[in-house]
């Protein structure tokens, strides 16, 4: 019988169309596993390739990317927003403290808009509009009566830790650098550092942040009417004291002579004093909130205003060396002694201090 032949196919060896193995049951199982554990591993990892190169989806394009939810022109305008209504109803300092530091803040969201957002024009009317909002709350918390005469609202640039602390409450952390006299305190995001117990700056990134930028200087203490208080301007001092006799400069301290007694300034505002002709209008009244207990007596560690409020009198002198991280009050010939801010020594002549 003629043999049937394919000479195209003459040279190459045949293959077979379909493969089979035999397998027992264990080493099936295994294959299975193993597949099942390849093709996982590859989803995660089209998912890690996907979310970290952030490839568009499909009738999309790479630059139109959704706003982020920590937008600064969207918190901007919904702190703006919330300002505005605030200001509908506004009526004693508390409240128009709160609407500067909504204002203030939708402020500082504004002028932190890059140029690629595609909202920084709006952005930057934006910043015109809410710098005078801004200023006319201000004149509002100046003018407007407290609610509440021994509550302060609001904390500044200058404010003492007892003051920022009755504000905001304890910080989540504190950290005090005694080489430099530096204190820093953190809530969350934002920081507020201290020099010598007083604020002299911060950053509110988490906008929880009672703080007025501008302003006259708020402390744990207060003047009496018609009289002025450490953290005055030299405005406020010439107002109520009237003008000195003569003035003398050093550096950036500028010292005003009212014949015997003296006024210290550093930067604008009062940081000490000398009341030796007894004619100076100073007074030092603590502000004590509702919440705390009355302060009869102190010691070793306790507050400026814990101090001031147990001596019931304004100190005679105080002298503020930040250089040193000391600041001293004189009642008569006695004398207590702060670093950063908290009793560290005294001299009790005459024993008329109240210690405990």
């Amino acid at each position: 019988m003629s043999e049937n032949r394919h000479p195209e196919l003459e040279g190459h060896q045949s293959e077979p169309l379909y493969t089979f193995e035999l397998t027992n049951q264990r080493k099936s199982f295994r294959n299975k596993v193993l597949w099942t554990l390849f093709g996982v591993s590859i989803g995660i990892g089209a998912m890690w390739f996907i979310e970290v190169f952030e490839f568009p989806l499909s009738g999309q394009e790479s630059n139109s990317r959704p706003l982020l939810v920590d937008d600064p022109f969207n918190q901007g305008s919904r702190q703006a927003m919330s300002a505005a209504e605030l200001t509908q109803t506004a009526e004693f300092r508390e409240e128009w403290s709160q609407v500067a530091i909504l204002w203030q803040q939708a402020l500082s969201q504004m002028e932190s808009v890059p140029v690629s957002h595609p909202n920084y024009e709006v952005a930057q009317q934006k910043q015109v509009e809410y710098a005078r909002n801004l200023q006319y709350a201000q004149s509002n918390v100046s003018s407007r009566a407290p609610n509440n005469p021994e509550a302060q609202p609001y904390w500044t640039i200058g404010s003492d830790r007892e003051l920022v602390m009755a504000v905001q409450g304890m910080p989540l952390r504190m950290v005090q650098y005694s080489n430099s006299c530096k204190e820093v305190m953190y809530y969350g995001n934002s920081v507020i550092e201290l020099k010598n117990g007083y604020v002299v700056d911060f950053s509110d990134l988490d906008g929880n942040l009672k703080v007025l930028g501008d302003g006259q200087v708020a402390l744990s203490f207060q003047s009496s009417p018609n009289t002025w208080a450490i953290g005055a301007s030299q405005e406020e001092v010439f107002n109520i004291q009237g003008t000195p006799t003569r003035t003398s400069t050093f550096q950036d301290a500028v010292t005003l002579h009212y014949e015997d007694s003296i006024v210290q300034l550093i930067g604008n505002r009062v940081v000490g004093y000398d009341n030796t002709a007894g004619n100076l209008l100073i007074s030092m009244v603590p502000a004590t909130a509702q919440s705390q207990a009355a302060v009869s007596t102190w010691s070793i560690g306790s507050s400026r205003a814990e101090v001031l409020q147990a001596e019931q009198e304004t100190p005679t002198a105080v002298s503020r060396l930040d250089n040193n991280c000391k600041e001293v009050f004189d009642f008569g010939n006695s004398k207590v002694t702060f670093r950063q801010g908290l009793v560290t020594e005294y001299i009790n002549d005459g024993a008329g201090l109240t210690l405990q």
